[in-house]
């Protein structure tokens, strides 16, 4: 995949991820570093049902969205980032 292909999907899920955390509550600028989980204790150990039944599950998703995003903005390899865009739509 080409890298403008790649830039438009990290785009596009970024945006759709958005609206989805919004749409449950996130409001923009409501960035908290305590509701960051690393990706396997995010599915490990919170489950989906302790999300939903926090006050504010929008939060708690985008932060981790928005973190994952951060630590991968410069990744080099094109492989790896078809494999983080594949992720990011499941």
């Amino acid at each position: 995949m080409s890298s403008l292909v790649q830039r438009v999907n990290i785009i596009s899920l970024y945006r759709a991820k958005l609206r989805i955390c919004v749409s449950m509550g996130y409001t923009y600028g409501n960035w908290n570093t305590k509701f960051i989980y690393k990706n396997k204790q995010l599915m490990q150990k919170i489950k989906p049902k302790y999300i939903i039944n926090q006050r504010n599950p929008g939060t708690i998703i985008w932060n981790n969205v928005r973190i994952q995003y951060k630590n991968n903005l410069y990744e080099p390899d094109l492989e790896y980032i078809d494999y983080l865009i594949d992720n990011g739509f499941s």
